[in-house]
């Protein structure tokens, strides 16, 4: 069916009104006495508001030159595509106002991962339970976001949202690019001490980096109690990293490190990072089918825990 001018002009005068109507909104609602200050970053600020009868987050950034705005559309419609993803964090709105741009997405009022792992009032490291949940469901969100093509090359505890529900988010994709099947970016990005030894080279890389950086963060999660907490200063944390590294490099097919205990659980935690921090990207667990990750002995073996089994247990539902 074809549509009239005037329908046409009608449809026109709608999206102008409509996309006024969020402009007046957003404006509102960006004012400084409207907002509660959650945190910054080198080139953003993150804050609390009311959105939509809701309370949400609104990441502010801050423009340095033409290029963070083309940086930040490219974020955004990266992060729309993937918040189809149960485990990705939602995106509501995003603008750009007064030469700084905004997003305002859902809020996870129970902050940041790293920030629960080590707060200060924290008398002991989480249970098998909730490493279990945090392993599936950051790796539940790689698989997510994989299977769109998109690489995120900042895989940390502090990019791990947990919502008021009790449920985990991946965030900031900031430094996320989308890679066609065998294309490979040379990039050098990511954080410390997460990213990956081909990043490290400035060799090429792949989405492979994102399974080393999933292997460090699960070393931190399963093993902090023994060592791997990387919480020291910049030389302490390099040369722990260095040493890590160049162990997987010398042990190249066989395992990276082992811990003597006749419990099944801490042997095939072992073994699930042991498959992530290869140094050969290709050797990597997932480097050949994404669904590996989620296929491994640990979850296999263990059919109670799965993530479905934890939707109505919230092990982190904040009191």
């Amino acid at each position: 069916m074809k549509l009239s001018i005037a329908s046409l002009v009608q449809t026109f005068w709608i999206r102008r009104l409509f996309s006024a109507i969020l402009y007046n909104l957003c404006s509102f609602f960006i004012r400084e006495d409207n907002c509660r200050f959650l945190g910054d970053g080198s080139f953003s600020e993150v804050h609390e508001i009311s959105f939509g009868f809701k309370k949400r987050a609104m990441k502010k950034i801050f423009a340095r030159d033409s290029s963070t705005t083309l940086d930040f559309h490219r974020e955004m419609e990266i992060l729309r595509m993937c918040s189809i993803s149960e485990h990705v964090v939602s995106i509501v709105y995003f603008s750009s106002l007064n030469e700084n741009m905004y997003c305002i997405m859902e809020l996870a009022e129970g902050g940041d991962l790293h920030t629960f792992l080590f707060s200060s009032d924290r008398r002991s490291w989480v249970t098998t339970e909730q490493q279990l949940f945090i392993a599936m469901s950051v790796l539940s969100a790689i698989v997510d976001i994989h299977a769109l093509g998109v690489v995120h090359r900042d895989i940390k505890l502090e990019n791990v949202l947990i919502t008021g529900a009790g449920k985990l988010k991946l965030c900031d994709f900031g430094l996320s690019k989308i890679l066609l099947p065998g294309e490979k970016s040379r990039t050098v990005c990511g954080s410390f001490p997460y990213t990956a030894p081909e990043i490290s080279k400035t060799s090429m890389h792949d989405a492979c980096v994102d399974m080393w950086s999933i292997g460090i963060l699960l070393l931190i999660v399963f093993f902090k109690n023994r060592g791997f907490d990387f919480l020291e200063d910049d030389a302490m944390q390099r040369q722990k990293i260095a040493e890590l590294i160049r162990r997987a490099r010398i042990q190249e097919r066989n395992d990276l490190f082992h811990v003597k205990t006749p419990c099944s659980m801490e042997s095939l935690k072992v073994s699930l990072v042991n498959s992530l921090l290869k140094y050969y990207p290709e050797e990597r667990l997932g480097f050949s089918d994404r669904n590996e990750l989620l296929a491994h002995p640990l979850f296999r073996e263990h059919p109670e825990i799965n993530l479905k089994n934890f939707k109505d247990t919230n092990f982190f539902l904040l009191s």
